[in-house]
């Protein structure tokens, strides 16, 4: 469910690069409620899985073909 929400991240998707608080606005109603260390955690992980590349401090990239692999896998 939230790979295939990655996808659609229409602003994330825009931009060039994105940080926490960008993440955090896009996030759909289903997250809205996480705090700041649940997104920094869950950033993490995308950063493990691949999903994510990490240009600088707060920076940071979709990897849309690690997402697309993803996507088509399910």
């Amino acid at each position: 469910e939230i790979i295939k929400w990655l996808s659609g991240m229409v602003e994330i998707q825009k931009n060039p690069y994105f940080d926490r608080a960008m993440f955090k606005r896009n996030l759909s109603e289903t997250y809205q409620n996480w705090d700041d260390r649940t997104v920094s955690r869950f950033i993490n992980k995308m950063l493990d899985y691949g999903c994510f590349k990490k240009l600088g401090h707060n920076k940071y990239q979709l990897n849309e073909s690690v997402i697309d692999e993803l996507v088509k896998a399910k």
